[in-house]
């Protein structure tokens, strides 16, 4: 029984799922009620709900390294190539 408890608790406190339960509860807020038009209220919540998701968004993709580090190898292999072409340029103005 303590350990059921526990894992409520856990559900509770976790950032993420709070995360999650606002952006059902900014989505339902977005689409009530049906079969009307959206007014400021509604768009708001709509807002708030694409900020979430994005927010969630980058959550899930800090779980895997690889992602981010195949983006830094870019990164450095681009800024190595600007590097490149601004000594190109500096070159012919001389």
């Amino acid at each position: 029984m303590t350990l059921f408890i526990m894992q409520k608790l856990s559900y509770i406190t976790d950032f993420e799922n709070w995360m999650h339960w606002v952006l059902y509860v900014s989505i339902i807020a977005f689409i009530w009620p049906p079969y009307f038009p959206p007014c400021y209220i509604n768009w708001s919540f709509g807002v708030l709900a694409s900020f979430v998701a994005w927010m969630n968004f980058i959550f899930i993709l800090q779980r895997y390294d690889r992602v981010f580090s195949i983006l830094n190898t870019l990164k450095s292999i681009e800024s190595k190539n600007e590097l490149r072409k601004n000594k190109t340029v500096l070159y012919c103005h001389y």
